[in-house]
């Protein structure tokens, strides 16, 4: 494989750094790495050895802690209308009003994955804090699953059809549509119990599915409160119960169908199961032995990458959350071998979810490179959707599904911004500038939470982290009585 380095043109930053500056982001002390940890993550692109990683800083860890932190914030101010997660357009450069939201269609997705991060919060912080941050994000999940088309059915999103930044999305979501004044093809009135006047938003996935199931199972796991996990029982049963009664389809009710994978039934039933195992127990049992015997899935690359995440998530909840250690381990296989299969795509996300099924037992250094190094770097809020900086008249390409993407991960500065970063394709070349668009942070929450509760990213007051972590990390596997003593092979990809 060919090597090569993509070099920041100054003059490209400076035109970036100016968009970032008109919307308040500090540029004074922008995250970047040494020269050697972008080595390392550049040979782990390519599938080659790039040097060993250096591991990050106190006083970097502590910078990490304070973005995040400050996505927090930022997200209750911003970014939770009605405690489901939007991206917001402003109206001009001082944020001081919302235009509109958006990126709605991955509303109930990426508020599942923060569910999960102040799960995983509270299990790291025990500040009650967290508490009360779950329960205002599962009166949106209530509010999402009981005032769509029918009880149960997870909508991409559901607000008031007065709050005017919704009406400038919801009045053009799906395309508009000349027989409803006021709504897109895919938006829908409703009412709440009240009797307000709700809209919801439809085009659900599976990918929405996947998200708020694993946000559901990790809050029922960690949280320990429970009025918490009743409430989480109670939505994750009304999901459950809606898919059976609906053959196991995510059917609005217009025409519109998904059927609902067998992993995505298995992981479902999985979180049904250890929060009313005497109804759900059986029938998991059942789905997770048909599942078990079919091959796993592959990453893909050079497409559409949303499902990539959704089928991680799904395996780590089956692996979290099933007590069965036959059952346990086969899941972590199937982790192992998507990692290996997804390692040079440097998604910090994967390794987060891949280094959480095993209970702490980190065992792969690409993973605690590519986690340390992908969050690094990492801007602290607002998020704002600029243009990636670099040359790229060097770069290796490669034509795809009727479009050019590059041959290798790029580093984060080089990937053009999205809403929830680690779903976008990380071999994506193009992407919008809009400097007043402003994405939540969902993603850099979820991944630094979990990494941190996998010990993976220490407490920034903790001694240095490197002897302890890096005799882990070098341990041979099969000494690991949790990881898989045979040697899994992925398949070769295609473009």
């Amino acid at each position: 494989m060919k090597n090569f380095r993509i070099t920041l043109l100054p003059w490209v930053l400076g035109v970036a750094f100016s968009l970032m500056g008109a919307m308040g982001q500090n540029l004074t002390n922008l995250p970047t790495l040494t020269e050697k940890q972008d080595r390392v993550l550049n040979g782990l692109a390519r599938d080659r050895f790039g040097g060993r990683w250096v591991d990050l800083t106190p006083a970097q860890l502590s910078d990490l802690r304070k973005r995040a932190d400050a996505y927090f914030e930022n997200q209750k101010r911003w970014h939770l209308p009605g405690g489901l997660v939007a991206s917001v357009r402003f109206a001009d450069t001082n944020r001081s009003q919302v235009a509109s939201y958006e990126a709605l269609n991955l509303s109930a997705a990426q508020t599942g994955y923060l569910l999960g991060a102040h799960a995983f919060h509270f299990v790291v912080m025990r500040e009650s804090r967290s508490l009360t941050e779950i329960s205002n994000l599962l009166t949106g999940v209530e509010r999402l699953l009981r005032s769509g088309p029918k009880p149960g059915f997870v909508p991409c999103f559901i607000g008031r059809a007065d709050d005017p930044a919704y009406q400038a999305y919801y009045s053009r979501y799906g395309g508009a549509d000349s027989s409803r004044t006021g709504l897109g093809k895919l938006a829908f009135s409703s009412k709440d119990t009240n009797g307000a006047a709700l809209v919801w938003l439809g085009g659900t996935t599976r990918d929405q599915y996947a998200g708020l199931n694993f946000g559901l199972g990790m809050v029922h796991k960690l949280a320990r409160d429970p009025a918490i996990r009743n409430r989480c029982a109670r939505a994750i049963g009304l999901i459950l119960d809606r898919l059976a009664e609906d053959d196991w389809r995510i059917d609005e009710g217009d025409g519109r169908v998904t059927f609902v994978t067998p992993l995505l039934k298995t992981a479902l039933l999985c979180t049904g199961a250890a929060v009313d195992p005497r109804r759900f127990l059986a029938l998991y049992k059942t789905n997770a032995a048909l599942l078990l015997e079919q091959p796993a899935p592959s990453v893909v690359r050079y497409s559409d990458y949303g499902p990539n995440i959704s089928v991680f998530a799904n395996f780590d909840v089956l692996a979290r959350l099933d007590t069965d250690s036959g059952r346990h381990l086969q899941f972590q296989q199937r982790l192992t071998q998507l990692w290996r299969e997804g390692e040079s795509d440097l998604n910090p996300f994967f390794a987060a979810l891949y280094l959480d099924a095993f209970e702490r037992s980190q065992n792969k250094s690409g993973a605690l490179s590519t986690l340390q190094g992908m969050l690094y770097p990492f801007p602290p809020p607002p998020r704002s959707a600029l243009s990636p900086t670099g040359d790229r008249s060097s770069m290796t390409r490669l034509a795809a599904n009727g479009k050019e993407w590059s041959r290798y991960a790029l580093p984060l500065p080089q990937r053009p911004v999205a809403p929830f970063q680690w779903m976008q394709s990380p071999y994506e070349l193009e992407g919008p500038a809009e400097p007043l668009l402003e994405h939540p942070g969902v993603d850099f929450v979820i991944t630094f939470w979990m990494a941190r509760e996998s010990s993976v990213i220490p407490d920034e007051n903790a001694r240095p982290p490197s002897a302890g972590i890096r005799r882990r990390f070098e341990t041979n596997s099969v000494q690991l009585t949790n990881l898989p003593t045979a040697p899994i092979v992925p398949p070769k990809l295609a473009p």
